[in-house]
């Protein structure tokens, strides 16, 4: 089997007759005698979370965790004293060779310097993560979005040369379906690394059920791994909510410590992209959620509760969709290049905020949403997220400010976004606005909520921003039926079903891509377009703007790509 663990769990068995439980004050609380423990056993070596455990009746009972701060010494030749940050405690051990080891081993174990991810996360964060991708419903979730899986595969397949004969590093690789398409693709050896153990196991028995041999799976985080390599192309599906989310982009930098001077990276870049937003709806949904805390419910006032309500709903992101008309200002971008930017640079971001509004009315809050472009040797693929592409299970994000701010158009709308890593794998957000021309200001600090976000999106498509209808909603319905009802005369007849009067559209699209269809898309912005659809309700009939295959354009986004090679 090609599987490899980065570190292995060391388990050490000690015997001895009695352990004595003391308090501070030196009172023996507990005392383990030789008729009730049998023996000392399994010393845990588990990164940070180490601890010594006694054995009693089959049952495990944690003793202390062992850290730096524990103290540990030789009262006799079979004695050991050991006092923990509560407790302390006394060992006999029935020989002096295990008291010995027992008092070297923990000594090693509490000198042990911390990884990188261990000393940036907390244990439960890392334990809830870990689980939570060790589910295939996850992986599933993950790996039917098309838009997503299909990109990476394109991005592989029409850069082969990068990964023919190459050596690959798959960070996070999960089900290793990313790992896959580079092993199709010609890689001599890819090294797929999960610290999830239970998916590492998933990933395992596709490898052997699929008779790859250039697989290797590594069950550990990667900043644990021992390899003694270099790699030609690393790869990796390491973006969040709000790209940055779970921190993962930091280990997708450290795997770069096994990349080869001239090696590349999928993703190479990623484009942060913000704008302010208007949403009456959503804020005033908001705002009605606290309203259950302003009543009495069973005959129990609330309404001292409210305060904490109103703060604790403005302050948790929303993770949901959007029409893009309701961006009040041209979006701001936030280039990361992986292949430069060191793992320290994540902890800490900050953003100035220069907007000139494009739109007048209350702006409600700062929408989010990512590109991440994969620039290979032969093509340049892009990824977007953006609320004009296709939905991708990213979706986006808005964080509501609790004061909207009104603004003109031609107002200048300025402040800045702080995101501040935390040990919980995420970040805590502050964000803080000023209209120039009027000083209104608004504040917001949403600590910790984007590891845990109001996901909002529905089946539905995003609604129509108010006030976008140039034309009498009513007689365009009426219009649409009457040109469906001559399309069903045409059919019947046996005529052409064309009853379009523009000459650079057909009816049908020649190929049909679904990463390029969107309802209520614009024809201008080279995408599918659906002329019946009108409020949400569609027509089975798709036509195409030609400008989509246009060779001039420079970059093609959504699992299309731009070719260097003419």
């Amino acid at each position: 089997m090609n599987h490899y663990s980065g570190r292995k769990m060391d388990t050490f068995t000690f015997n001895c007759k009695t352990i004595k439980l003391n308090n501070e004050s030196g009172e023996t609380i507990k005392n383990y005698t030789d008729h009730n423990i049998g023996k000392l056993s399994r010393v845990l070596v588990k990164a940070h979370d180490t601890k010594l455990v006694v054995q009693c009746c089959d049952e495990n009972e944690s003793l202390f965790k062992l850290n730096k701060n524990l103290k540990c010494v030789s009262l006799s030749v079979d004695t050991i004293y050991v006092k923990s940050d509560e407790y302390s405690f006394i060992i006999i051990f029935e020989n002096e060779t295990n008291a010995k080891e027992c008092i070297s081993h923990i000594a090693s174990v509490c000198q042990k310097t911390l990884s990188v991810f261990d000393k940036r996360t907390e244990k439960a964060s890392e334990e809830q993560y870990f689980a939570f991708y060790g589910f295939l419903s996850q992986q599933q979730n993950m790996m039917q979005d098309f838009i997503r899986t299909s990109t990476y595969q394109r991005a592989i397949l029409d850069n082969s040369i990068d990964f023919r004969n190459k050596v690959v590093m798959d960070v996070g690789s999960g089900s290793g379906i990313l790992s896959f398409f580079a092993a199709q693709n010609g890689a001599k050896m890819v090294y797929s690394i999960e610290a999830s153990s239970q998916m590492s196991k998933f990933c395992q028995q596709l490898v052997d059920s699929n008779h790859f041999t250039n697989i290797t799976v590594v069950n550990s985080k990667v900043e644990d791994v021992k390899l003694n390599i270099e790699v030609d192309m690393i790869i990796s599906e390491s973006m969040g909510y709000m790209l940055l989310n779970e921190r993962m982009l930091e280990s997708y930098v450290h795997s770069r410590k096994w990349l080869k001077p001239t090696g590349k990276m999928f993703p190479s870049q990623a484009d942060f992209f913000i704008t302010p937003f208007t949403d009456e709806a959503l804020f005033m949904e908001t705002v009605n959620k606290t309203h259950f805390w302003s009543s009495q419910f069973y005959g129990i006032h609330l309404k001292h509760l409210l305060p904490a309500a109103v703060e604790e709903y403005f302050k948790q992101p929303i993770v949901d969709t959007f029409d893009i008309r309701i961006c009040m200002a041209r979006s701001m971008k936030h280039t990361i290049n992986f292949l430069t930017i060191e793992e320290n640079q994540f902890e800490n971001i900050n953003i100035d905020l220069n907007f000139v509004v494009r739109q007048a009315g209350n702006v409600h809050g700062l929408a989010f949403w990512f590109d991440v472009a994969f620039m290979g040797s032969v093509n340049t693929v892009w990824l977007s997220t953006s609320p004009s592409e296709p939905l991708t299970h990213w979706y986006q994000v808005r964080c509501l400010i609790p004061e909207p701010l009104f603004v003109k158009e031609g107002d200048r709308l300025v402040g800045k976004l702080q995101m501040l890593a935390n040990k919980k794998q995420s970040y805590d957000i502050y964000i803080e606005l000023e209209v120039e021309e009027t000083r209104q200001k608004s504040k917001n600090k949403l600590d910790v909520k984007l590891k845990n976000p109001f996901f909002r999106y529905n089946i539905q498509e995003p609604y129509t921003p108010p006030g976008t209808q140039k034309t009498s909603a009513t007689d365009s319905y009426w219009n649409n039926v009457s040109q469906n009802e001559q399309y069903n005369q045409n059919v019947q007849n046996g005529g052409t079903a064309n009853i379009l009067t523009n000459s650079d559209h057909c009816n049908m699209p020649n190929s049909y891509e679904p990463t390029n269809v969107q309802n209520n898309s614009i024809s201008e912005n080279g995408k599918w377009v659906n002329p019946f659809v009108k409020n949400g309700t569609q027509s089975p009939k798709f036509i195409k703007d030609e400008n989509i295959f246009s060779k001039t354009n420079n970059n093609v986004k959504m699992g299309r790509c731009n070719s260097k090679e003419k």
